[in-house]
């Protein structure tokens, strides 16, 4: 592949160039996996925005996150870092081809990730995650609940798209 056809987001290209660069490439992965095939996407952002549109993607495209595992891979101590925000933690992720077309309202989603939440917490007590691992941790048991479902019921509107790794602010 040229560089020039890369997937990134340095220089001159648009968030725009760069989501719609990625969602080709995973729709392209997603179509050349075999059924029990099994993504692994290493991701690193400091944006909280940019890590729910590479999911959003995910999901659109067809993926079910299985797994998302925080890495640290910055060093709080890094002089250059101090004072900054800075990335500290990156996501292994993995997914598989969404094989049921399962549906589900948005009252029984955040109840099914809460439970999820709870049941698993006494066994990743034992890595020791630190308060950013430990918060990634709970979003990647979220992501794998939301992302088995193709379509999420509101009292709202007829079906919602999920909008993945929700913030404060949005």
């Amino acid at each position: 592949m040229d560089v020039s056809e890369s997937i990134d987001a340095c220089g001159d290209r648009s968030p725009d160039t760069f989501y719609s660069r990625l969602e080709a490439a995973l729709a392209n992965i997603y179509s050349a996996l075999k059924d029990d095939g099994l993504l692994v996407l290493f991701y690193a952002h400091r944006s909280m925005d940019v890590w729910r549109s590479v999911a959003d993607i995910l999901w659109k495209v067809g993926f079910q996150i299985t797994s998302a595992i925080p890495l640290s891979t910055e060093s709080e101590n890094n002089v250059i870092a101090q004072g900054k925000r800075n990335i500290y933690y990156s996501l292994v992720l993995t997914a598989r081809k969404r094989r049921e077309k399962l549906e589900t309202t948005l009252g029984a989603l955040e109840e099914e990730i809460e439970r999820e939440i709870r049941d698993r917490l006494e066994y990743v007590r034992e890595f020791n995650y630190k308060q950013g691992e430990l918060f990634l941790w709970a979003v990647g048991v979220a992501l794998r609940v939301v992302t088995k479902y193709e379509k999420i019921e509101s009292f709202s509107a007829d079906s919602v798209r999920p909008r993945l790794w929700s913030t404060p602010n949005g």
